[in-house]
């Protein structure tokens, strides 16, 4: 494997591990455990991605903000996972 096969797949693996955080987060969010520290902590991590399209897809008083940053984020996933093959 090439130098640059390497750096795709650690990408992938650091780019799929936020991914997970993405979804965790979204899912907590949810749940009775909005209030715990852990959340507040995966917030602090997963709101900077998730605030750069914040406000954007509003429909009454949803807000599918969080669905269109996880489909742009699979999209980079896919990208380069396809990249690796």
């Amino acid at each position: 494997m090439t130098s640059v096969g390497i750096v795709l797949a650690v990408l992938y693996r650091i780019l799929y591990g936020y991914y997970v955080l993405l979804v965790v987060t979204l899912v907590l969010g949810w749940t009775p455990l909005l209030q715990t520290r852990f959340h507040r902590f995966l917030r602090s991590l997963t709101d900077p991605y998730l605030n750069l399209f914040s406000g954007k897809l509003v429909y009454r008083a949803v807000d599918f903000t969080p669905l269109l940053g996880l489909a742009l984020f699979q999209l980079v996933l896919f990208v380069v996972g396809r990249s690796l093959s």
